[in-house]
């Protein structure tokens, strides 16, 4: 079926007002590790309902990524002009288990559900897996829009909401959720490949600029998904997220 809003179960959102400033870039990504999904009967064609578990990066200096917490990512042969923040400068390392309800009709949903900035486990310093002890934890709700997917084919929706963690941290953010997908996709400019004047079909993540509140994804071609992107070889649904300044 459409992996439509299940891929989407991780973040969140709530009506933003107009008039606030956000981020032009993304502040943080997160990529789909697992996923489960079921249908419902609920609506014209039904509901997709699934829980799914995502890691992910945030940039340093962010609210949800102090500078002391933050550490050179992992250099992992990701190429360059990818859009992966990994490649910007240090990042904290962030989990979430995420909620999600998708209308099959409309692509209209919600989202909820609980993340934490992670630092490195103290038991084994010299460890190579990715952090494990939370240091800022926090929950996370709102509503999507995938009626991109759902309605038009178009492998992307968009989300919008707020974190929360404790009283003193609420985010707003919005973002935009990739789905990837088999396409012919160029390699160009500064690549890590020799034949990137070559066009083949490969996995691909949509390039787009985003604007406006509520969202406006305006697609401006295709990407080559790298090898830091995808988990035991399987390529990874991304999500990118703006956190309101």
């Amino acid at each position: 079926m459409r992996r439509v809003g299940t891929e989407v179960a991780l973040l969140v959102t709530v009506l933003l007002w107009s008039g606030a400033a956000w981020a032009l870039t993304p502040n943080a990504q997160v990529y789909e590790l697992t996923e489960e999904a079921s249908l419902t009967a609920a609506g014209a064609l039904g509901s997709e309902v699934s829980v799914s578990s995502m890691i992910g990066f945030v940039q340093s200096g962010t609210a949800l990524c102090p500078a002391q917490f933050a550490t050179p990512a992992r250099r992992a042969h990701r190429g360059r002009y990818r859009g992966d923040i990994r490649d910007l400068g240090p990042v904290c390392t962030v989990t979430i288990t995420g909620n999600n309800t998708v209308d099959l009709a409309t692509g209209l949903g919600s989202i909820s559900g609980t993340f934490a900035v992670l630092g490195p486990d103290p038991i084994n310093p010299k460890a190579v897996d990715a952090p494990e002890v939370p240091v800022l934890s926090g929950t996370f709700y709102g509503n999507m829009d995938f009626s991109p997917a759902v309605v038009a084919g178009m492998p992307y929706g968009t989300v919008t909401g707020v974190l929360t963690a404790g009283a003193g941290v609420r985010v707003p953010f919005k973002g935009v959720f990739l789905m990837p997908f088999d396409a012919a996709c160029s390699w160009s400019g500064s690549d890590d490949r020799d034949d990137r004047a070559t066009s083949y079909v490969t996995d691909c993540y949509l390039n787009y600029a985003l604007s406006g509140t509520p969202s406006v994804v305006t697609v401006t071609g295709m990407v080559p998904l790298t090898p830091a992107q995808k988990a035991i070889d399987f390529p990874t649904a991304r999500f990118d997220i703006y956190f309101q300044q």
